[in-house]
């Protein structure tokens, strides 16, 4: 049954009804939950996560990923594709935390030098906490490649509840970068025209390889921090 206004009144005033308490369907005056998620921050560019004031986190779950490495660029030959970042997931209690330092690793740029072969450079490494303080979790940045024909491997997770591996970059006609845990590295660059690949994959992705054109840049990492109470 509907309570009316006046209904409402007389049980608010009588200590039932409040602006913390609902009606379930069976009639039942229940509490409603004071716990549960509230905000996200987001680093794409290292920082400090600063727990927001009078708000009442309590916990944080983190996902932070390295940067991904660039690809290859081979002349004549196909090149490889550069390794994802990996990834860790961290479960924190913030009741004694105040803030953390936030390092996001940088996607390796190929270095572009016209030589063959060009392998470019490694992804930054990504960690939530910097030492000597404690370090709660960290994510290794992608390789590059290590010969022709041996694309970059994917960084690793490090001290979270889950640890997740970067995908490794791809070699022959289709060198493209790996994966991350976000999403894919950008594609092979072919000497047609030399159509180098564009522009940067998800997160952590690694660049994408290339024949007789410029390689593709590593993505930048990322740490996101959804926070509870």
């Amino acid at each position: 049954m509907a309570l009316t206004k006046v209904d409402k009144t007389l049980l608010e005033t009588t200590g039932v009804a409040s602006a913390s308490t609902f009606l379930r369907g069976d009639g039942a005056w229940t509490a409603i939950a004071s716990s549960g998620f509230t905000s996200v921050q987001e680093f794409t560019s290292s920082g400090t996560w600063t727990k927001p004031v009078g708000v009442g986190i309590t916990k944080i779950l983190v996902f932070i990923t390295g940067g991904g490495a660039a690809g290859t660029y081979i002349s004549g030959s196909e090149g490889q594709g550069g390794g994802a970042g990996g990834t860790a997931i961290k479960f924190l209690d913030v009741s004694a935390i105040a803030s953390v330092s936030v390092t996001v690793g940088s996607g390796g740029l190929d270095t572009g030098t016209g030589s063959s072969p060009s392998f470019g450079n490694a992804g930054g490494a990504s960690a939530f906490g910097v030492a000597p303080a404690t370090v709660h979790c960290t994510a290794g940045g992608g390789a590059i490649g290590t010969s022709q024909q041996l694309p970059g491997v994917g960084g690793v997770g490090a001290s979270g509840d889950l640890n997740i591996k970067g995908g490794t970059g791809s070699y022959s006609a289709h060198g493209n970068g790996g994966s991350s845990f976000w999403g894919g590295g950008t594609s092979f660059g072919y000497n047609s025209g030399y159509i180098s690949p564009a522009g940067v994959g998800a997160f952590g992705s690694g660049g994408g390889g290339a024949r007789d054109a410029t390689a593709g840049d590593g993505a930048d990492g990322v740490c996101l921090v959804l926070e509870f109470k």
